[in-house]
């Protein structure tokens, strides 16, 4: 997390890969087809990045956290 100046405001991001979601229905072939991802991230793998990052001690900082299927190519 990063701190903003002098306020106590912690903020990290998390960049998912290929993520199921509904928001490419529209799609004439979805991003997960055309990808060839059978296994993408859902909601609950994002949960449980966030609970990970705010389970933290003080001291640790994660700024930033890439969370991608396995078979998703970088």
């Amino acid at each position: 997390m990063v701190q903003i100046h002098c306020v106590k405001i912690e903020v990290s991001v998390i960049h998912p890969g290929a993520t199921k979601t509904n928001l490419q229905d529209h799609f004439e072939k979805h991003p997960l087809e055309a990808l060839g991802i059978k296994n993408p991230i859902l909601s609950d793998d994002i949960d449980l990045c966030v609970k990970f990052i705010l389970e933290q001690p003080d001291h640790v900082c994660i700024p930033i956290m890439m969370i991608m299927p396995g078979e998703q190519k970088m």
